[in-house]
């Protein structure tokens, strides 16, 4: 038997880890998938065989990878979130556009989404035969970098939801040509922060989201209220999941917090 880890490096590596289990110490077998000349910002599967493997980088670009018997074929590489215009808040804007999070779809349509320091969120088409990506949808309605996105079935349809430095979290109707259905935000907090990380609850009807100074927020998606707000890191939020009635949290304190929600 033989588990996988993929891990994307700040040098543009992805690594793959082999562990074979049929043995009587286990072997441990590292191998280079892919070396980019950009940080790796996400990797994220896709939820329906044949499996692919979408890789983020801090250049804007996108790889996909189609996974096979016993490695990874990469299938192609694009400009997704071009360079733009430099300013005092984005001053490399002039020379990439980060890409700092992506999702795949939630119906198994092999649709992705992505988000970038350029204030867009974009959500692709992803074609078999030939294989490419068309760029189906574009939300600008951020005013600030857009630091992550998630796109899941919840008990009000399916959902894409974007945050972002701007405080605010942007949530789309993905049945309804992308119609954009709530907005939230943190802006009343006192402290200065931004929004890092979110993630819907999988068939539910809850949303939570990190800050970067430490907070944890979760909104009721029916009613669009907010029912739960407390510091519970001393440092920023930097890495977020949410699985059955559990919270993991990781934070720039060095220290990974386990919330249960009931």
């Amino acid at each position: 038997m033989c588990i996988r880890d993929r891990c994307g490096l700040m040098s543009g590596e992805i690594i793959v880890w082999n562990y074979l289990l049929n043995t009587s110490i286990g072997i441990t077998e590292r191998k280079q998938l892919f070396k980019g000349s950009a940080a790796v910002t996400s990797l994220k599967f896709s939820r329906e065989s044949p499996f692919h493997l979408l890789a983020t980088f801090t250049s804007g670009e996108i790889s996909i990878f189609r996974e096979t018997e016993d490695n990874f074929q990469q299938l192609f590489n694009l400009m997704g979130h071009s360079a733009g215009i430099s300013t005092d808040i984005f001053g490399t804007l002039g020379r990439y556009a980060e890409i700092w999070s992506s999702a795949w779809d939630c119906d198994g349509a092999k649709r992705l989404a992505t988000v970038s320091e350029d204030q867009t969120c974009r959500v692709w088409q992803f074609y078999m035969d030939p294989f490419s990506l068309s760029e189906v949808f574009q939300a600008k309605e951020h005013k600030l970098a857009v630091t992550c996105v998630d796109w899941k079935n919840t008990k009000i349809g399916k959902v894409l939801a974007t945050c972002s430095d701007d405080r605010t979290i942007n949530l789309y109707n993905t049945e309804k040509g992308f119609e954009k259905i709530a907005q939230y935000s943190t802006g009343h907090l006192s402290d200065w922060h931004t929004l890092t990380y979110l993630e819907l609850e999988e068939n539910g009807s809850r949303l939570v989201c990190g800050t970067q100074h430490g907070y944890l927020a979760i909104w009721d998606l029916i009613t669009k209220k907010n029912i739960f707000l407390k510091k519970v890191q001393n440092g920023g939020i930097e890495g977020l999941r949410w699985r059955g009635n559990i919270i993991a949290t990781c934070s720039s304190d060095c220290a990974l917090l386990i919330t249960k929600i009931t």
